[in-house]
């Protein structure tokens, strides 16, 4: 392990320092997040023979990774899970305590997507989120998973975070920084950060983070919350960031997010201390994480983007009952299904804006398998077809499925779980899933 890191942080833990550096290169633990705005019970319609064991943070189950392949599960396939540290949830789930589930928010920094998909589904889809990624790769893997775990109300942009005050209005209820950091959290298991880690790197990072705060804090409305977080130990990166963004500004003030519940700042300021989160490795079985919460003072006025939209005529067989939330959009043959948007983000450069619904031929629909992920329990059960497991993760894994169902049934389920959409041609059913989810190509 880097001998200058060992002695930073020895002078900071002290006593508790061998505990500290041992719980960097411990075998981890493995979580994954429920995506439960589905209200899909995929733990016992699937996972429940593995022993999965549910978390103290909501929506969180541990598993064992020797006796469970959970990437070649239905649940992991269709968008029902998604596979993270707990230590990450802990953002979104403040914010979205913190505010009303109608909120604009902001997510600066949003690949590969965990985030911002959780807190798409912890706000319930109700939140107009714009998720931003200055990387055009990483912006991919964000888009994939986006269209995977149906996050709909998730539009995204691609700007360098220190300029998003020159290309957004300051509008937002909400800001998520999981900001770039040193990475100090992966020193024990991965060889380039810790080759590379020196104090110079925790002070180039600190002024990045400046930097980005300085920009963003500019869009947020009076009465809204900034949550800002790292996965680095630097009190530099951390503790002083926060201090430096309130003494800068006197409308903002910090938010009490720890109330007693997780362990506190580790820096030389008591009243910060007590009102900021750490989670410390030595102390937790989750990887390290900070994470702060500021409000700019004033009172929150929203601006409403909830409306219920009719299902259109070709939609109407496959969900006869089913009240939208969002609004659907023809180009050329292409439906897509997104969230409103207020006039003052209508103009902005949006790279993606929406979930795919399917494609129009000749007013036949056929279904986009991520939108039956989505919606399927609402979906008519006159066009279900049930298959047995082995034939659904067949279908997953991009293969065409040998049964004969009759005709007008196209919709595939098992048990409760739906599977995805088939063109039914008598004797077989012909795989209709996107290639990109066997490819991993993004969207």
């Amino acid at each position: 392990m880097n001998k200058a890191f060992q002695t930073k942080f020895k002078n900071i833990f002290g006593s508790e320092a061998d505990d500290f550096f041992q719980s960097l290169i411990r075998e981890k633990e493995r979580f994954f997040r429920l995506n439960h705005a589905r209200e899909i019970d995929y733990i016992n319609e699937e996972l429940v023979e593995y022993g999965i064991i549910s978390d103290e943070l909501p929506h969180i189950f541990k598993y064992n990774k020797d006796n469970l392949d959970i990437t070649n599960t239905i649940s992991f396939l269709t968008g029902g899970i998604y596979i993270q540290n707990p230590s990450s949830i802990i953002p979104p789930l403040i914010m979205s305590k913190l505010l009303p589930y109608e909120s604009i928010i902001l997510d600066v920094s949003a690949a590969p997507g965990g985030k911002t998909t959780a807190l798409s589904e912890l706000t319930k889809r109700k939140s107009l989120i714009i998720a931003n990624e200055p990387s055009a790769s990483r912006l991919k893997s964000l888009h994939f998973n986006l269209e995977k775990y149906g996050a709909w109300n998730v539009k995204t942009i691609s700007y360098d975070g220190r300029i998003l005050n020159k290309k957004l209005p300051a509008i937002f209820d909400g800001i998520l920084l999981d900001a770039p950091c040193s990475n100090e959290n992966k020193i024990g298991y991965n060889k380039e950060v810790d080759s590379e880690w020196s104090q110079e790197l925790v002070l180039k990072m600190q002024k990045l983070q400046m930097e980005i705060l300085n920009s963003v804090i500019e869009l947020l409305k009076p009465g809204g919350v900034l949550i800002y977080s790292t996965c680095t130990f630097s009190i530099e990166e951390n503790e002083d960031i926060i201090n430096y963004l309130i003494k800068k500004n006197n409308n903002l003030e910090l938010v009490d997010i720890n109330q007693g519940y997780f362990d506190k700042g580790i820096s030389l300021d008591d009243k910060l201390n007590e009102k900021v989160i750490r989670v410390l490795p030595h102390k937790s079985r989750y990887d390290g994480f900070f994470i702060a919460g500021i409000r700019k003072k004033g009172e929150l006025s929203l601006t409403k983007t909830g409306q219920i939209y009719p299902a259109p005529s070709y939609l109407k067989d496959f969900f006869p009952q089913k009240q939208f939330h969002g609004y659907f959009k023809m180009i050329d043959n292409l439906i897509i299904y997104e969230k409103e948007t207020p006039d003052s983000l209508k103009k902005i450069n949006y790279k993606k804006t929406c979930l795919t619904t399917g494609k129009l031929y000749n007013n036949k629909l056929d279904l986009a398998s991520q939108f039956v992920w989505e919606f399927g329990k609402d979906i008519n059960l006159n066009r279900v077809i049930d298959i047995d497991y082995k034939n659904a993760l067949a279908f997953l894994n991009g293969f065409d499925i040998e049964l004969k169902v009759d005709k007008g049934r196209d919709c595939l389920f098992f048990k409760n779980l739906p599977i995805g959409f088939t063109k039914n041609m008598g004797n077989f059913l012909k795989n209709k899933l996107d290639r990109y989810f066997l490819y991993g190509k993004g969207y």
